[in-house]
């Protein structure tokens, strides 16, 4: 924590209601506001979660945390898929941050109620979980489960994810001060796109265009702090090749051990 001049912050993570103690859940809670440290945790992830919390504590899973004093701005709270109002209007009351974890949920059948707890209160930023890592295919999928689960198309245009992925997430991590938009004063955090590509051509709408149909490929530069971590699509902080391949013999070694042991 507060290595690289303050850019690598850390959390705590306990997993989830259905796996978290009511004692746990209150010792995290009081270490990271002793130490100043946020919290991320899974919330109504799974039909699962919610029922074996019910099962157990007599509450659904949002409430269970609410009776624990666990939930509040130190808190970002990932999927928040099954929930109903009372919990809804729980989250946005306390202002724990949820983390719209769009694009694993609708590979697994499941939309987050976003619209009814942005509206209740809630900070709503985006989160890219398993599966995919790109935040611009996250935005997009955001944008398209949510206008389906309200069956509203004006429920969210493109600024409103852009705004998710950038403002909004950094004040989920209590950053919103120092990141998360251009403003004199703040860091120098920003991506730097091509925009003559074919996909992207007519620019009619830059905002739409980048939400609508941008690629991470169209991403050409990357500039954190200052620091120019990627120029001309080339990565400058480490050699990219390498990463790749012993991420494979990593994988695939384990992957042997596992099935070799487990088998």
């Amino acid at each position: 924590h507060g290595r690289g001049n303050g850019r690598i912050r850390c959390h705590f993570g306990p997993h989830a209601p259905d796996t978290c103690s009511s004692w746990l859940l209150k010792e995290i809670k009081a270490l990271a506001e002793k130490m100043d440290l946020g919290i991320t945790i899974h919330i109504a992830q799974s039909p699962g979660e919610v029922e074996q919390v019910v099962r157990r504590e007599g509450k659904r899973p949002v409430e269970y945390l609410e009776a624990a004093d666990f939930l509040g701005p130190r808190v970002i709270g990932g999927h928040c898929v099954h929930l109903d109002q009372k919990e809804i209007d729980i989250l946005g009351r306390t202002r724990t941050h949820v983390s719209h974890n769009a694009a694993i949920n609708a590979r697994r059948g499941f939309i987050a109620p976003i619209r009814a707890l942005k509206d209740a209160g809630a900070n709503i930023g985006v989160g890219s979980d398993n599966m995919s890592e790109d935040m611009f295919e996250v935005m997009r999928i955001a944008l398209m489960v949510g206008r389906i689960k309200t069956g509203n198309y004006a429920a969210f245009m493109p600024q409103d994810v852009m705004e998710m992925a950038t403002r909004n997430g950094a004040k989920a991590l209590g950053l919103g001060k120092e990141i998360g938009s251009l403003e004199k004063g703040k860091k120098a955090d920003v991506i730097l796109m091509d925009l003559k590509k074919p996909h992207l051509v007519p620019l009619m709408n830059v905002m739409g265009n980048i939400v609508h149909t941008g690629l991470s490929s169209d991403v050409d530069a990357v500039i954190v702090d200052g620091q120019i971590l990627m120029e001309g699509r080339e990565v400058k902080t480490l050699n990219e090749e390498e990463v790749l391949m012993r991420a494979q013999k990593t994988t695939e070694r384990l992957w042997e051990e596992f099935f070799r042991k487990y088998r």
